[in-house]
């Protein structure tokens, strides 16, 4: 799976003028390209230009706070749902 990705997200815009974008994605990823496994990733990412020239990951955008102490940022999920097995949520406040 090189060079693939399986994503699913949850995006807050704030304004769209031409590059102006603000935007904040919180979502989950497997991306074996940028991780080196097919495991299920939480992230979170910023950008206030439209992704031109800002944009981070996670605790290094600058004013980003976690707060919750159980799911770390750009860590792998464990737990994951199967289809016609167990399932999970994870809940996301921005």
């Amino acid at each position: 799976m090189k060079d693939k990705i399986q994503m699913n997200q949850l995006c807050i815009l704030g304004a769209y003028f031409g590059e102006d974008l603000n935007k904040i994605e919180a979502a989950w990823q497997v991306k074996p390209d940028v991780y080196g496994d097919n495991n299920t990733t939480l992230f979170t990412y910023c950008t206030t230009d439209a992704y031109q020239a800002m944009g981070c990951y996670n605790l290094l955008c600058s004013g980003f706070i976690q707060i919750n102490r159980e799911i770390a940022m750009g860590a792998s999920i464990s737990l994951v749902s199967t289809f016609q097995n167990s399932q999970y949520d994870i809940s996301i406040l921005v």
